[in-house]
């Protein structure tokens, strides 16, 4: 299977591009004010990557100019019932009834078909062969939908506090380069220790490597704080996700235009 070209807007030599989290119409707004360059839909309260909603991400797309990327979440999990006509676990009770019982790619393409450029899946308590025949899945929905002159990315994102899954920060560059996904991301399902805090400036560091190697967009959330910005910068991504250290309340709390900016003003002052 051929993978979706990832690099093709991707500056090696430029520093990581800030993505923010938004969850409704209002937050994207204060999110583009504050200088986000990537726009990151999904809903806090259903988990780290939340499913996006629909209307929130048409928002985002009619909100933003053309260099700022959308992307929309999908999910912590694609499983246990990934892909065989299951609906989706935690979102059921929080979504629209149609939207719940959604098969993963039916959820895609309706993401993509209100404006998403970038989808993100996480692989949460999975196992490797649930995870590799989710990801193809997912990766071909992709193909489709360039076929008819519409890039889409897949990211598949790793959780460094899950301890139930198979599929973890180590696994995750061979996994997703071996699906054809576009890009791999680290995040965490709790919001306590950040992702610098739970694997190490060292680790990072090759995995960040590891993840450009096999030439895949590469990305850091999980936990961040603004202060947290520059070294996470200095480790070298294309993209840092922000959603609790630019919301006042915290993750599932009001985005705050000024915070983002503040951590815009941080990626800038790194040096690379």
């Amino acid at each position: 299977m051929a993978r979706m070209n990832s690099m093709d807007h991707v500056d090696r030599t430029a520093r990581p591009r800030l993505l923010v989290s938004v969850r409704t119409p209002t937050e994207v707004f204060a999110a583009l004010e504050g200088g986000a360059e990537i726009l990151d839909v999904k809903e806090p309260a259903l988990g780290s990557l939340g499913r996006a909603r629909a209307s929130v991400v048409r928002a985002a797309r009619a909100a933003a100019p053309q260099a700022v990327a959308v992307s929309a979440a999908l999910g912590d999990s694609a499983g246990p019932g990934h892909l065989g006509g299951q609906t989706w676990r935690l979102e059921a009770a929080a979504l629209p009834q149609r939207a719940a019982r959604e098969t993963p790619v039916a959820a895609l393409l309706r993401l993509v078909a209100a404006g998403a450029g970038l989808l993100k899946v996480g692989t949460a308590r999975m196992d490797t062969g649930s995870v590799d025949k989710t990801l193809r899945q997912l990766v071909e929905a992709c193909s489709e939908v360039a076929e008819e002159g519409r890039e889409v990315r897949l990211v598949a994102v790793a959780f460094a506090d899950d301890r139930e899954g198979a599929v973890g920060p180590a696994e995750l560059a061979d996994v997703a380069a071996r699906a054809g996904c576009s890009g791999a991301m680290l995040d965490t399902l709790s919001k306590g220790h950040s992702i610098l805090a739970l694997l190490g400036d060292p680790f990072l560091r090759r995995w960040v490597a590891g993840v450009r190697d096999r030439g895949l967009l590469c990305g850091l959330a999980g936990s961040l704080s603004l202060g947290d910005v520059p070294s996470a910068a200095a480790l070298a991504p294309d993209v840092i996700g922000l959603r609790g250290a630019v919301c006042r309340g915290g993750r599932t709390g009001h985005l705050s235009g000024e915070l983002v900016r503040a951590a815009r003003r941080a990626l800038e002052g790194v040096e690379q």
